[in-house]
């Protein structure tokens, strides 16, 4: 049996120490590391600075009329109606972020398939007559978690082809929250 010398058990024990301490900073470093981004998203500020420093397009317009935008608010862009199988109908409204990125879970509501047929141009984006008649129906979102905790205004160029139809934004929110009650709605929106 060879015989080790007392220098490199030594020596042996403190490389395992240091490799533990650098694999417990290394856990420690990943954990706060971590719990910073999840903190940062959680806040918006990292989610909506990296979609800003990657997106190619323009910020939107600036303005202070809080009916058609709202900071925090995910404003809406487009809507669009169309025909799903033989006895459906759905609209979607398509949502933006901060930055003019639309979102990924745009608002998507039926309606009745009869109703969205009596219009000679229902599946074109934006039709003015479809958002004229659709703002006067109870065919809004239902109310519930996922609504009451919506924030949702209007993007100026929405409300342009809002206004082209004879319908005002916050007109078009009233309907829009119809189902919510009204304690639930966000502050910029008037009960309707």
């Amino acid at each position: 049996m060879p015989v080790r010398a007392a220098g490199s058990d030594e020596e042996a024990r403190r490389e395992r120490r240091q490799l533990w301490t650098l694999v417990v900073l290394a856990f420690v470093t990943a954990g706060a590391l971590l719990a910073l981004v999840v903190g940062a998203a959680r806040r918006g500020v990292l989610s909506s600075r990296l979609v800003a420093a990657n997106s190619d397009l323009p910020p939107p317009p600036a303005t202070t009329d809080l009916e058609t935008t709202a900071l925090g608010s995910e404003p809406v862009w487009q809507l669009a109606c169309g025909f799903v199988g033989p006895a459906a109908a759905r609209c979607i409204l398509y949502l933006a972020d901060a930055s003019g990125d639309l979102v990924e879970g745009s608002l998507s509501f039926p309606v009745p398939r009869a109703w969205l047929a009596r219009f000679p141009h229902a599946t074109a984006v934006d039709d003015p007559q479809v958002i004229r008649a659709l703002v006067r129906t109870r065919y809004a979102p239902a109310g519930g978690p996922g609504m009451d905790s919506l924030a949702v205004s209007v993007a100026p160029s929405f409300a342009a082809r809002l206004a082209a139809a004879g319908v005002t934004p916050q007109q078009f929110l009233a309907w829009l929250y119809q189902n919510v009650p009204v304690r639930d709605r966000p502050p910029w929106v008037r009960g309707g």
